[in-house]
């Protein structure tokens, strides 16, 4: 998929990378912002193994993402346009 094809995408979705990766923070950012209702997560320390490097770590993420809603956050600036946000 390119990033343009993204924005289609309208679900609420999990971006999650380590920090160190073949896959670059730039493509990272990039799928990070084409997708309207994206939240991004980088697990620190984590090569493209999170999962198996930091399970516990990624299993926190993936269910706080998948069984709550999202907060209200203080000072939004992505988010503050989005009518469907925490």
């Amino acid at each position: 998929m390119k990033a343009a094809d993204l924005a289609a995408v309208t679900q609420r979705a999990l971006v999650m990378f380590s920090d160190d990766d073949l896959v670059t923070m730039r493509h990272v950012v990039e799928m990070y912002e084409a997708l309207p209702r994206a939240e991004l997560a980088v697990v620190p320390g984590t090569s493209h193994f999170l999962t198996q490097e930091k399970p516990a770590l990624v299993n926190a993420l993936v269910l706080d993402f998948l069984t709550k809603e999202p907060v209200r956050t203080v000072a939004a600036i992505r988010r503050a346009q989005d009518p469907q946000a925490g």
